[in-house]
């Protein structure tokens, strides 16, 4: 999904001054209002919408960031906004920081695969060293709006001829496991990841009594292997983002990637 397409230049908003989490959500709202593609909702119905969204869980992810946001019947397209707090304001984020910087999205009912991988992008954009605090620094919205762009990877035009991979990842440790989930969610040329629970060997080696000296004091943990089908032109880009998140994977022990060519597919599971 293009962000470049998608971020409303009557969306964005810096130096904003708010006191209070109800105030940004009120702000967001009045701010989305504005849009012309949303211009048959009123600045209640956007609220509504986003404290309902509040509601299940906070937005603010954590690291000074927060991205709230909603899904509606009557939205078409989906519209991003920006807004900078530079003196933060308290938002119930995940790490208890102040947030300083909010990228909100409106976007249709019906289309929670792209809802999906619009945040995982986002999300992962905003975590890059030093991506916020160039953002927040912006003076005007045009440079606002120029900083988070230069962050943004240019979007790789679709060529069926251009062949695919079939990713395979094993994961044992939970935190990477969520960190490359919502990699291959905001991946461009990716499908849409499925996931398979798991057991190791040792698992079952364990209950013979052959073996039962070898793993009697471990703590099992579930492997997961994610699944995914890839652009052969993303694949170097995949592999580095996962390693942007995860470290080295020539260094890890909890963590497997397998590549391979895909000869051919059809169909698809996605929502």
């Amino acid at each position: 999904m293009n962000i470049r397409k998608l971020l409303r230049d009557e969306c964005i908003e810096t130096g904003c001054s708010v006191q209070s989490k109800a105030e940004l959500l009120e702000r967001i709202a009045e701010l989305a209002s504005h849009c012309p593609s949303l211009s048959t909702l009123s600045k209640e119905t956007l609220l509504k919408a986003l404290e309902s969204r509040e509601a299940l869980g906070s937005t603010g992810f954590g690291q000074g960031i927060a991205i709230p946001h909603c899904r509606l019947d009557s939205v078409t397209e989906f519209v991003v906004g920006l807004l900078t707090i530079p003196e933060g304001v308290d938002f119930d984020a995940i790490d208890g920081e102040l947030v300083r910087l909010a990228l909100f999205i409106v976007g249709p009912k019906t289309e929670s695969t792209e809802h999906i991988r619009l945040l995982s992008g986002l999300s992962h954009l905003l975590r890059k060293p030093g991506a916020k605090e160039e953002i927040v620094g912006a003076s005007t919205p045009l440079t606002a709006k120029e900083r988070l762009l230069s962050e943004t990877p240019a979007e790789t035009p679709q060529d069926p001829s251009s062949g695919h991979h079939l990713f395979q990842v094993l994961v044992r440790n939970e935190d990477k496991f969520l960190d490359l989930l919502e990699v291959f969610a905001g991946m461009v040329g990716c499908s849409a990841p499925v996931v398979f629970d798991g057991h190791c060997a040792t698992e079952f080696l364990s209950r013979r009594p052959l073996f039962a000296e070898f793993w009697t004091d471990g703590v099992s943990v579930t492997p997961r292997l994610l699944v995914a089908i890839v652009d052969k032109r993303m694949s170097n880009e995949l592999i580095r983002q996962i390693e942007q998140r995860v470290g080295p994977l020539h260094e890890g022990k909890d963590l497997l990637v397998m590549v391979e060519n895909l000869f051919y597919y059809a169909g698809g599971l996605e929502d």
